[in-house]
């Protein structure tokens, strides 16, 4: 049975019990400086527990020299980088009337919808 958790931002005891059993860990991260600390902090402790990641950079378009460290950060760590999704009022406006983002038209749509591909190819790899 597969199941998805969504954990909380940080390093504390929510996200270590977020980790137990996973095949898999999605990083979603955004071109901030304190994303960026807090993704390395992440990084490490997921590490430890020896579970592949991968990345989604989120409003990769907000900051250009910050995603690029982003990148050059996963490249160095191994860490597949799955997409980039720039800044869009859909996610707002989505919210606003109570739709999913597939409700919504936009490109990003696509770019999520692939990431999920990915993201399934990757599990299917550990079974």
């Amino acid at each position: 049975m597969d199941v998805t958790v969504d954990g909380p931002p940080g390093i504390g005891c929510p996200v270590i019990s977020s980790l137990s059993g996973a095949d898999l860990v999605v990083l979603v991260d955004e071109p901030a400086a304190t994303g960026n600390r807090d993704l390395q902090q992440l990084v490490e402790l997921i590490s430890e527990f020896r579970i592949e990641m991968v990345c989604i950079v989120n409003k990769y378009d907000i900051n250009t020299q910050k995603t690029a460290n982003l990148k050059s950060f996963l490249l160095k760590q191994g860490i597949t980088h799955l997409a980039d999704i720039p800044f869009d009022d859909v996610f707002t406006h989505a919210m606003i009337e109570g739709n999913t983002l597939a409700e919504m038209p936009s490109p990003v749509n696509d770019l999520i919808k692939n990431a999920w591909l990915k993201i399934m190819l990757k599990l299917e790899s550990h079974c």
